[in-house]
């Protein structure tokens, strides 16, 4: 918590550098992870979820093309930063005229995000785990409506920190599903343990 107050303070001092605001946003997504894990801990609120290994491999993956689909869009971000100050915060419509590659590419992964959910959902459709992806497949939904709202919509202010939000939560989502399916196999292994 003290690290992410430090470089809030640090992005101020930078003048809002992209370098500094990706970095902060991390550091809060990690701190918002580590929260969300003790809570539930404390809490005693995972609940005893049976999941083949397979289930968690897919999952730690689907965290990956999550957080390669964050950087992407952070390109993106900052690409837009760039436009937006030359054009003295004007002439919103024209912010993503030139679609930098950064974009493009990240336009097309959304897409392999979203086929990703609907996929882990269509799977768990009948398992303890349903409601969590449904959850989870709900996020990506609406991060893409509002992904599709910037874009056509001249780039409203009021999109931008929704898209980071749902992001947000869409990754929030998989780790709180990763901690609990984490938590049951080791509650698996304390009880084969105590009975043998």
């Amino acid at each position: 918590m003290v690290l992410t107050g430090l470089f809030g303070a640090i992005v101020v001092k930078l003048n809002l550098a992209h370098l500094s605001i990706s970095v902060h946003l991390l550091l809060a997504l990690v701190l918002v992870q580590v929260q969300l894990a003790l809570l539930l801990s404390l809490k005693n609120k995972l609940p005893y979820l049976q999941v083949n290994k397979k289930l968690v491999k897919m999952l730690y993956v689907f965290l990956i093309l999550l957080l390669t689909q964050s950087v992407l869009g952070t390109l993106v971000r900052m690409y837009v930063d760039d436009i937006s100050k030359t054009l003295h915060y004007e002439n919103r419509q024209t912010w993503l005229a030139e679609m930098p590659v950064a974009f493009l590419i990240h336009r097309t992964f959304s897409w392999v995000v979203l086929a990703a959910g609907f996929y882990l959902t269509w799977i768990n459709r009948k398992e303890a785990l349903a409601k969590k992806f449904h959850l989870l497949l709900t996020f990506l939904m609406m991060n893409m409506i509002a992904g599709i709202v910037l874009f056509y919509a001249e780039m409203p202010a009021i999109a931008q920190p929704i898209h980071l939000l749902l992001a947000s939560f869409a990754i929030t989502q998989t780790v709180n599903v990763l901690l609990q399916t984490q938590s049951s196999r080791k509650r698996s292994v304390t009880a084969m343990a105590a009975t043998v």
